[in-house]
């Protein structure tokens, strides 16, 4: 499942608004769409409870970390939650 979203995301304390989805661990295979780089989400990143993780698109990668590989794994805050990418 997907639905697309809109949130605020905090780049160096001041809040952007970026366009984005929020999906299921499914999503990635019956899509056929996977990150550029790093890794898509785990089954069990879909559990009720489970932390959320986030997946940046390829765009946002190149804007906002310049494509740095030592991206994957940062955490960042989308609506002011912090979540690990």
């Amino acid at each position: 499942m997907f639905r697309r979203v809109h949130q605020a995301l905090d780049l160096n304390g001041v809040p952007e608004q970026i366009p984005g989805m929020a999906v299921t661990p499914p999503f990635s295979p019956l899509a056929g769409v996977y990150p550029f780089y790093g890794r898509a989400f785990d089954a069990g990143e879909g559990d009720v409870g489970a932390n959320q993780k986030v997946i940046p698109s390829y765009a946002l990668w190149k804007q906002v970390y310049g494509r740095d590989p030592s991206a994957v794994g940062r955490q960042l805050r989308l609506d002011g939650t912090p979540l690990s990418s």
